[in-house]
């Protein structure tokens, strides 16, 4: 017996020891962002003044940052200049946002960087990538590239998968969200987008996952005017306004017909049937010139997936509105066709693609918070549609957004009680329920079905210029309700 304790005392000994002098194990960093409720959020936050912003604002996330650029980081084989990446990651992380940063695998042939790269200098990046040019030279990774490319990947996601190995220094929480190019179709891949799209998902899953088996993929989002053409051709949206291209309305059947348009419509489709393996969130862009579009071009994703028998959590990384041009300009973007820009439509938009989108069931949904600058190659919309002005100014959409998350955020469940003539849909949210509602038809509606007769509080949005951000609330009784298309909250 003795001898027996001789030796345990002698193990507990040495397990000590090991403990004391052994190099210290890596802590990994917890993802504080998983079981959360994590719709609300914006993009590109470049300045201090946009980061206090979305600190008032209080967002969950922003995405669309960092945007990695392959040839910018790996200029030398094997070796990476993450610089730029950490500064954004460090800015994001320190207001305590997730980030979902967009992953471009462009490589530029070394016989023509010297050209290219005057090109982008000279043109800027995105025009350049939608170029003929670009296309001709196969800038995305392709056969001995895309192993190199999986290599880089693999080292992306090392050094921001908290794990505690080859860390970013001052990393506070992993990144696990990476949406592999922004918008569908991305015309730099070539005429087979789909088989090239597929053959650097496949790329990318393998080397992020080899890194971090926790990384998830966001496929790249479906562009705002293809989903609608794709959503009225099979028929989930109804309103004939949907086949208007360039300014001319087209039949359900023209619109199918289409070469370019069928073509898109059936290389999308493969990518959703035959990539699946490969990502783990489905990206839709709601840009919309009108309302209507909108259910119908979540429920068209629904249904593909569901055609294919998967189920994957829907995000919206790019959502804005109304997409129309602002007065008196002639921009390359936007379609006269829908009417032109108002603040107060802004404002209105707010309320209402966050409310259909989170009722249809989307998990995370963008705004951008800063209108793009005016001579940049993202026009007209772009300009007027964010929170704030290309030159940093509040706008009414700005005060709303923040009213719109103070009564919602975190809510836990959506109902959508609407009627033929009425909008009407209910939050649960930790401090009690709230409803919103607007009507098309303008007039006195009586409510006592949904709340009985009794008071309620009613908070008007914000709808024109303001120095500040001062609620609007009345008392009204539930047979006793005045609704516009103007939505407006209420709470028993």
């Amino acid at each position: 017996m003795k001898r027996i304790a001789l030796i345990s005392l002698t193990l507990i000994a040495i397990f000590i020891l090991i403990e004391i002098y052994a190099p210290s194990r890596p802590r990994p960093l917890s993802y504080p962002f998983e079981d959360r409720n994590m719709f609300f959020g914006l993009t590109q936050l470049k300045s201090n003044s946009d980061l206090e912003d979305a600190t008032h604002l209080n967002v969950s996330w922003v995405s669309m940052q960092p945007i990695v650029v392959w040839c910018l980081i790996e200029k030398e084989p094997g070796k990476y200049d993450w610089n730029m990446l950490d500064s954004t990651v460090k800015k994001i992380q320190r207001i305590n946002l997730d980030c979902c940063p967009v992953l471009y695998p462009i490589t530029i042939p070394e016989e023509r960087k010297d050209e290219v790269l005057n090109m982008i200098k000279a043109e800027g990046a995105t025009a350049f990538l939608h170029s003929n040019l670009a296309a001709e030279l196969k800038l995305y990774p392709h056969g001995e590239s895309l192993k190199k490319w999986k290599k880089f990947v693999k080292a992306l996601a090392e050094r921001y998968d908290g794990d505690g190995i080859k860390d970013m220094p001052g990393l506070r929480f992993p990144i696990r969200y990476w949406h592999l190019l922004e918008e569908y179709p991305e015309t730099w891949l070539g005429p087979d987008i789909d088989l090239v799209y597929l053959s650097i998902l496949k790329a990318t899953w393998e080397g992020l996952t080899s890194a971090d088996p926790e990384a998830k993929i966001v496929l790249m989002g479906l562009a705002g005017n293809y989903a609608r053409f794709f959503a009225y051709i099979d028929g989930y949206i109804k309103d004939e306004d949907a086949g208007v291209w360039m300014g001319v309305k087209y039949t359900r059947s023209q619109i199918s017909e289409n070469p370019k348009v069928k073509k898109l419509k059936q290389m999308y489709e493969h990518i959703l049937a035959a990539g699946k393996e490969y990502f783990d969130v489905v990206d839709i862009h709601l840009y919309e010139e009108k309302i209507t579009f909108t259910p119908g071009k979540i429920k068209w994703l629904l249904s593909k997936m569901k055609e294919y028998k998967y189920t994957k959590p829907v995000w919206c990384i790019e959502g804005g509105g109304p997409f129309k041009i602002p007065t008196g300009t002639s921009p390359k973007h936007g379609d006269p066709y829908f009417g032109y820009y108002t603040d107060k439509e802004n404002s209105e938009y707010v309320i209402k693609i966050h409310v259909i989108a989170a009722a249809l069931g989307i998990e995370r949904m963008h705004w951008a918070l800063k209108g793009t600058p005016k001579d940049s190659y993202w026009d007209g919309p772009w300009w007027v549609m964010a929170l704030k002005s290309s030159e940093g100014a509040r706008k009414p959409s700005y005060y709303t957004f923040k009213l719109l998350v103070e009564k919602l955020q975190g809510f836990t469940e959506v109902s959508n009680l609407s009627s033929e003539n009425l909008q009407l849909y209910m939050f649960k949210t930790p401090k009690g329920t709230v409803y919103i509602a607007w009507s098309n038809n303008i007039g006195t509606y009586n409510l006592t079905n949904i709340f009985g007769n009794t008071s309620l509080k009613l908070t008007k949005i914000f709808t024109e210029e303001q120095s500040d951000y001062n609620t609007n609330e009345t008392i009204a009784n539930a047979y006793n309700i005045e609704l516009s298309e103007t939505p407006v909250f209420i709470e028993p």
